[in-house]
C-alpha cells in the first residue's frame, strides 16, 4: 500500500468518525473510489490504536469495518466473528441476569471461555450496552453491567489487565444511566467501585490512574456521608486512604497526611467491637501510613505504627487469618527495625 492511498484511507476514516450518525453511507459513496480491503483493513488498524488510547469511538469504527467488509463480500469469517462475539457478551450479560451474579456459576463458563475474553470483547462491550439498555430497562442493564465490572475486576483468570480494563468499561457504562440525582446510592457505589479499578489498573500511567481514583472515592463520598450510609462511608475512606498512600502527585507529606486522616474518619464507625476485621485492615492501612509519615517527629510516628500494628494483629490470629497476619507481622518487624525509642538490640 502506497503512502499517498494509505493517507486518503485515513482522511477518508476521520471524515467517518466526525460526519453525523446515519450519514456514513453517503461519505463512502462520495469516495467510492476508496471502498476496499485496503481500506478496511486500515479501518482495523486505526480502531486498535483508538482502543488503546481508550477512546470510545474504537468499538463503532471496527463494527462499522465488518458492515463494508460484509457490503464488499470481504472477510465474512470477520463479519461472523464479529456476530459470534456480539452473541458471546450477550450471553454474558444473560448468564449475570439469571444467576444473579452468583460467582460459582459465572466463573465456571468463564473458565471454560477464557480465549473469548479478549480486546475484541472489550470493542463490543459498550456496543451491546447500547443495544440492550435500548430494548430493556436501562436501570437493569447498568445493574448488570456493574455486576460484571465487580466480577471481572475480582476474577483470577485471564489476563489481569483486561479484565481491570473490562471492569473500568462496564462502571463507565453503568454511570451513563446511573446519574447521580436519579440514582444517588447505585451512583455512588459505582464510583467507589470505579476507582477501586483504577487504582488497581495495570495500563496507563500509575500517577494517572491514582488521580482517577482519588477523584471517583471523593465523588463516591458526597453522597456516602457518615450520618446515611455509615459502613459505605468509612469503606471509601478506607479506600481513599490507601489511594492517598500511594500517590505519586502532589507533596509525599501531605499525601500521607491526607491517608492518616482518611484511616482515622474510618475507625470512627470501623470500631473493633463492631467490625473486628474491618477495623484490623484500618489499623494495619494507618501504622503503615505512620510507618513512611514524613511530618511530625519520626520517633513518636513510628511509636504509632507500632501501636496500630499490634492492635491489628488483636483480630489478625495466626488461627483466623494467616495470610494477613504474617503480612502484619512482616509490617511490624519493619517498624521495630527502624524503631528510635527503647534499646536498639531490644528492638
Amino acid at each position: 500500500m502506497d503512502e499517498q492511498r494509505l493517507e486518503a484511507y485515513l482522511q477518508l476514516i476521520q471524515q467517518l468518525l466526525a460526519c453525523p450518525a446515519g450519514e456514513e453511507t453517503s461519505v463512502l459513496q462520495g469516495q467510492a473510489e476508496l471502498v476496499d480491503a485496503g481500506l478496511v483493513e486500515v479501518m482495523g488498524q486505526v480502531a486498535d490504536l483508538m482502543l488503546e488510547k481508550g477512546d470510545n469511538n474504537a468499538g463503532w469504527l471496527r463494527q462499522f469495518a465488518g458492515q463494508v467488509a460484509q457490503a464488499l463480500g470481504l472477510e465474512q469469517s470477520s463479519a461472523s466473528s464479529a456476530e459470534d462475539m456480539d452473541q458471546f457478551v450477550g450471553e454474558v450479560m444473560g448468564q449475570i441476569a439469571q444467576t444473579q451474579g452468583n460467582p460459582a456459576q459465572v466463573y465456571g463458563f468463564w473458565q471454560a471461555n477464557l480465549d473469548r475474553f479478549n480486546s475484541e470483547f472489550l470493542i463490543t462491550l459498550p456496543i451491546i450496552f447500547r443495544c440492550l439498555i435500548g430494548q430493556n430497562d436501562p436501570k437493569l442493564i447498568a445493574a448488570i453491567f456493574g455486576t460484571f465490572g465487580n466480577l471481572i475486576r475480582q476474577f483470577p483468570l485471564g489476563v489481569r489487565w483486561l479484565n481491570l480494563e473490562l471492569a473500568i468499561a462496564a462502571y463507565e457504562r453503568a454511570l451513563e444511566v446511573y446519574a447521580c440525582d436519579a440514582f444517588p446510592q447505585d451512583w455512588a457505589m459505582t464510583q467507589n467501585n470505579l476507582a477501586n479499578a483504577y487504582n488497581q489498573r495495570i495500563r496507563g500511567e500509575r500517577a494517572d490512574n491514582l488521580e482517577q481514583a482519588i477523584s471517583a472515592y471523593e465523588r463516591a463520598l458526597e453522597v456516602y456521608a457518615r450520618d446515611t450510609f455509615p459502613e459505605d462511608w468509612a469503606m471509601t475512606q478506607n479506600n481513599l486512604a490507601a489511594a492517598y498512600s500511594d500517590r505519586i502527585r502532589g507533596e509525599r507529606a501531605d499525601n500521607l497526611e491526607q491517608a492518616i486522616s482518611a484511616c482515622e474518619r474510618a475507625l470512627e464507625v470501623r470500631t473493633r467491637e463492631a467490625f473486628p476485621e474491618q477495623w484490623a485492615m484500618t489499623q494495619n492501612n494507618l501504622a503503615a501510613a505512620y510507618s513512611d509519615r514524613i511530618q511530625g517527629e519520626r520517633a513518636d510516628n513510628l511509636e504509632m505504627a507500632i501501636g496500630a500494628y499490634e492492635r491489628a494483629l488483636e483480630v489478625r490470629t495466626r488461627e483466623a487469618f494467616p495470610e494477613q497476619w504474617a503480612m502484619t507481622q512482616n509490617n511490624l518487624a519493619a517498624a521495630y527495625r527502624d524503631r528510635i525509642q527503647g534499646e536498639r538490640a531490644d528492638n
